[in-house]
Protein backbone atom coordinates (compact mmCIF):
# COMPACT_ATOMS: atom_id res chain seq x y z
CA UNK A 1 0.00 0.00 0.00
CA UNK A 2 1.19 3.45 -0.94
CA UNK A 3 1.78 6.05 1.77
CA UNK A 4 0.21 9.53 1.19
CA UNK A 5 2.57 12.40 2.03
CA UNK A 6 1.52 14.74 4.87
CA UNK A 7 1.74 17.75 2.59
CA UNK A 8 -1.25 16.40 0.62
CA UNK A 9 -3.35 16.38 3.80
CA UNK A 10 -2.30 19.93 4.59
CA UNK A 11 -3.11 21.01 1.04
CA UNK A 12 -6.54 19.35 1.21
CA UNK A 13 -7.38 20.95 4.57
CA UNK A 14 -6.19 24.33 3.28
CA UNK A 15 -8.33 23.99 0.13
CA UNK A 16 -11.45 23.08 2.14
CA UNK A 17 -10.80 26.00 4.53
CA UNK A 18 -10.41 28.50 1.70
CA UNK A 19 -13.59 27.17 0.05
CA UNK A 20 -15.60 27.56 3.27
CA UNK A 21 -14.30 31.10 3.88
CA UNK A 22 -14.94 32.15 0.27
CA UNK A 23 -18.46 30.69 0.34
CA UNK A 24 -19.24 32.53 3.59
CA UNK A 25 -17.89 35.82 2.19
CA UNK A 26 -19.90 35.53 -1.04
CA UNK A 27 -23.06 34.61 0.85
CA UNK A 28 -22.65 37.56 3.23
CA UNK A 29 -22.03 39.95 0.34
CA UNK A 30 -25.11 38.70 -1.51
CA UNK A 31 -27.33 39.03 1.58
CA UNK A 32 -26.01 42.54 2.21
CA UNK A 33 -26.76 43.57 -1.39
CA UNK A 34 -30.26 42.10 -1.16
CA UNK A 35 -31.00 44.05 2.01
CA UNK A 36 -29.95 47.29 0.30
CA UNK A 37 -32.51 46.91 -2.52
CA UNK A 38 -35.05 49.69 -2.10
CA UNK A 39 -38.74 48.86 -1.97
CA UNK A 40 -41.21 51.70 -2.39
CA UNK A 41 -43.09 53.01 0.64
CA UNK A 42 -46.30 53.25 -1.37
CA UNK A 43 -45.83 49.72 -2.73
CA UNK A 44 -45.87 48.46 0.84
CA UNK A 45 -48.69 50.81 1.94
CA UNK A 46 -51.27 50.56 -0.87
CA UNK A 47 -53.06 47.60 -2.39
CA UNK A 48 -51.23 46.46 -5.50
CA UNK A 49 -53.06 45.68 -8.70
CA UNK A 50 -51.79 44.05 -11.89
CA UNK A 51 -52.49 45.39 -15.38
CA UNK A 52 -54.72 42.43 -16.20
CA UNK A 53 -57.02 43.24 -13.26
CA UNK A 54 -57.36 47.01 -13.76
CA UNK A 55 -60.52 47.01 -15.87
CA UNK A 56 -62.40 44.68 -13.51
CA UNK A 57 -61.31 46.75 -10.52
CA UNK A 58 -62.51 49.98 -12.15
CA UNK A 59 -65.92 48.44 -12.84
CA UNK A 60 -66.27 47.26 -9.24
CA UNK A 61 -65.17 50.56 -7.64
CA UNK A 62 -66.74 53.93 -8.41
CA UNK A 63 -63.86 56.14 -7.29
CA UNK A 64 -60.29 54.98 -7.84
CA UNK A 65 -56.96 56.74 -8.03
CA UNK A 66 -54.37 54.66 -9.82
CA UNK A 67 -50.93 55.36 -8.39
CA UNK A 68 -48.34 54.35 -10.97
CA UNK A 69 -44.83 54.02 -9.60
CA UNK A 70 -41.59 52.13 -9.69
CA UNK A 71 -41.14 50.13 -6.49
CA UNK A 72 -37.35 50.10 -6.97
CA UNK A 73 -36.87 53.85 -7.56
CA UNK A 74 -35.31 55.25 -4.39
CA UNK A 75 -35.52 58.84 -5.72
CA UNK A 76 -39.24 58.75 -4.92
CA UNK A 77 -38.67 57.86 -1.27
CA UNK A 78 -39.18 61.31 0.27
CA UNK A 79 -42.26 62.11 -1.85
CA UNK A 80 -43.77 58.73 -1.08
CA UNK A 81 -43.22 59.05 2.65
CA UNK A 82 -44.97 62.45 2.65
CA UNK A 83 -47.79 61.06 0.51
CA UNK A 84 -48.21 58.08 2.80
CA UNK A 85 -48.53 60.37 5.83
CA UNK A 86 -51.01 62.58 3.96
CA UNK A 87 -53.18 59.63 2.87
CA UNK A 88 -53.11 58.16 6.38
CA UNK A 89 -54.07 61.45 8.01
CA UNK A 90 -57.02 61.94 5.60
CA UNK A 91 -57.88 58.19 5.58
CA UNK A 92 -57.78 58.07 1.77
CA UNK A 93 -55.78 54.91 1.12
CA UNK A 94 -58.97 52.97 0.25
CA UNK A 95 -59.30 55.06 -2.94
CA UNK A 96 -55.76 54.31 -4.14
CA UNK A 97 -54.30 51.24 -5.83
CA UNK A 98 -50.65 50.76 -6.75
CA UNK A 99 -49.52 49.82 -10.25
CA UNK A 100 -45.86 48.86 -10.43
CA UNK A 101 -44.03 49.55 -13.70
CA UNK A 102 -40.54 48.68 -12.47
CA UNK A 103 -40.32 45.56 -14.61
CA UNK A 104 -42.09 46.81 -17.72
CA UNK A 105 -41.32 50.48 -18.30
CA UNK A 106 -40.73 49.84 -22.00
CA UNK A 107 -44.17 48.37 -22.63
CA UNK A 108 -45.82 50.04 -19.67
CA UNK A 109 -49.52 49.57 -19.27
CA UNK A 110 -49.98 49.05 -22.99
CA UNK A 111 -53.46 47.52 -22.96
CA UNK A 112 -54.78 50.09 -20.49
CA UNK A 113 -53.35 52.98 -22.51
CA UNK A 114 -54.77 51.66 -25.79
CA UNK A 115 -58.22 51.05 -24.35
CA UNK A 116 -58.46 54.53 -22.82
CA UNK A 117 -56.56 56.29 -25.62
CA UNK A 118 -54.02 57.86 -23.29
CA UNK A 119 -50.25 58.13 -23.26
CA UNK A 120 -48.18 57.91 -20.09
CA UNK A 121 -44.63 59.19 -19.66
CA UNK A 122 -42.84 56.90 -17.22
CA UNK A 123 -40.04 59.45 -16.77
CA UNK A 124 -42.44 61.53 -14.66
CA UNK A 125 -43.23 59.07 -11.89
CA UNK A 126 -45.31 58.96 -9.81
CA UNK A 127 -48.37 59.22 -12.02
CA UNK A 128 -51.85 59.62 -10.58
CA UNK A 129 -54.91 58.72 -12.65
CA UNK A 130 -58.32 59.67 -11.28
CA UNK A 131 -60.98 57.25 -12.48
CA UNK A 132 -64.55 58.09 -11.56
CA UNK A 133 -67.34 55.68 -12.56
CA UNK A 134 -65.01 53.87 -14.96
CA UNK A 135 -64.02 57.05 -16.80
CA UNK A 136 -60.60 58.69 -16.62
CA UNK A 137 -61.10 62.23 -15.32
CA UNK A 138 -57.51 63.41 -15.07
CA UNK A 139 -53.91 62.24 -15.30
CA UNK A 140 -51.45 63.99 -13.04
CA UNK A 141 -47.71 63.30 -13.13
CA UNK A 142 -44.63 64.29 -11.17
CA UNK A 143 -46.34 65.89 -8.17
CA UNK A 144 -43.92 67.98 -6.16
CA UNK A 145 -45.79 68.03 -2.85
CA UNK A 146 -48.78 66.60 -1.02
CA UNK A 147 -50.60 69.91 -1.49
CA UNK A 148 -50.42 69.31 -5.25
CA UNK A 149 -51.89 65.86 -4.75
CA UNK A 150 -54.57 67.27 -2.47
CA UNK A 151 -55.59 69.82 -5.14
CA UNK A 152 -55.70 66.99 -7.69
CA UNK A 153 -57.97 64.96 -5.40
CA UNK A 154 -60.25 67.97 -4.78
CA UNK A 155 -60.49 68.76 -8.52
CA UNK A 156 -61.58 65.21 -9.17
CA UNK A 157 -63.98 65.09 -6.22
CA UNK A 158 -62.18 62.26 -4.50
CA UNK A 159 -62.17 64.41 -1.36
CA UNK A 160 -64.29 67.38 -0.40
CA UNK A 161 -62.89 70.89 -0.35
CA UNK A 162 -62.91 71.67 3.36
Amino acid sequence: MRKVPAKNYVFCILLVGITVVLTYYLCSTFNHQQSKVYTSTMYQFLTEIKEDDIEDYLVENATVVLYIGDKTDSTLEEKEEDLKNFLSSKNLQQYFVYLDVSENKETGLKNFQEKHEISLNYDQLPIFIAVIDGEIKEIYADAESTSDVEKFLIRNEVIDND
